[in-house]
């Protein structure tokens, strides 16, 4: 009877370790069919990226043009803008806050001290601001944007709200401190310009640009100097600012003078220094070419949000 039992006992051990073992040489041959897949949808892949990537075409089309704005021009509130003299003559009497409304970042990156730093879209929500006196400083080239704000903001119960003629150019040129680095009097980045176009009109010059591209500007040109008409830049400036005194009206317009390339805007900087009372009048940074480079960056980004990253051809 005990042979019996030792008997069965093997038999069972021998029976589970075969079963173990075909177990064991199942799985290893499904983990090696799926593996298999695995290298065959790899390549496979490769093979998509590689036919992608030898097929690619240039995103940029020579076509793209940025969208023009067409809104109207508010007409001058004056009673809501101050010059420089108008304010400190204000703040003799009353004591004035002065309120940095700038974007966000620029107000991070070139902060002016001994103002307070509010975003625009903040300040209705500052009630207890209402009985204080209010000077704005904006960009400079916000005219129309403030204008309509500060009838917005009054009407609300704002009664004692100023704008000052000029923004942070008039600020810096009156000797306000500007923190951070690289601050460069009356001159616009390329994003700068695409953002303000949306809201305000804008008098353009361009000098030395092709007249088969000025059609890709925000803005149709009002003057198009060549390199040979280029010292005619300063007395165009000059008679504008002049119109502007015989009316006793500050113009709603922003100017910008849009030079072929950056080489040729520090020329111009250096030969054509803008009029000192110039406020509202701006060059364009990097010029031509860098205000195309940054509409076809622009281009690029939303040509391929949602898009999954190429492969480099012989990466």
């Amino acid at each position: 009877m005990s042979w019996l039992t030792a008997r069965s006992s093997v038999l069972w051990r021998r029976e589970r370790q075969s079963t173990t073992h075909h177990r064991w040489l199942w799985q290893l041959t499904t983990a090696l069919l799926l593996c298999s897949s695995c290298v065959a949808g790899a390549v496979g892949a490769d093979e998509r990226i590689e036919t992608s990537c030898q097929g690619t075409e240039p995103l940029v089309s020579s076509a793209v043009v940025w969208p023009r704005s067409a809104q109207q021009r508010p007409e001058p509130t004056a009673n809501c803008w101050l010059d420089w003299e108008q304010a400190e003559l204000l703040s003799r009497n009353t004591p004035i806050t002065w309120v940095d409304v700038r974007t966000a970042g620029r107000a991070r990156l070139h902060p002016l001290s001994g103002a307070l730093q509010i975003p625009l879209a903040q300040l209705p929500e500052r009630t207890f601001l209402q009985g204080a006196s209010l000077l704005l400083i904006g960009s400079g080239f916000d005219r129309a944007q403030l204008t309509n704000v500060c009838r917005q903001l009054r009407a609300a119960g704002f009664l004692h709200l100023y704008l000052l003629e000029g923004g942070v150019q008039a600020w810096a040129e009156n000797g306000g401190f500007i923190g951070g680095m690289g601050f460069v009097r009356q001159q616009l980045s390329a994003e700068e310009w695409a953002a303000a176009s949306t809201t305000e009109q804008w008098r353009i010059i361009t000098v030395g640009v092709p007249a088969s591209v000025v059609d890709r500007l925000p803005q149709p040109p009002e003057y198009q100097l060549t390199f040979s008409t280029a010292p005619q830049l300063i007395s165009t400036l000059e008679t504008l600012l002049e119109q502007e005194q015989k009316t006793g009206k500050h113009s709603m317009l922003a100017t910008i003078v849009v030079a072929s390339d950056a080489n040729y805007l520090q020329f111009l900087r250096r030969q054509l220094p803008l009029p000192r009372a110039a406020q509202s009048i701006f060059w364009l940074e990097g010029g031509w070419e860098g205000y195309w480079r940054y509409v076809e960056q622009q281009h690029r980004i939303v040509t391929n949000t949602g898009r999954s990253l190429r492969r480099p051809c012989g990466a």
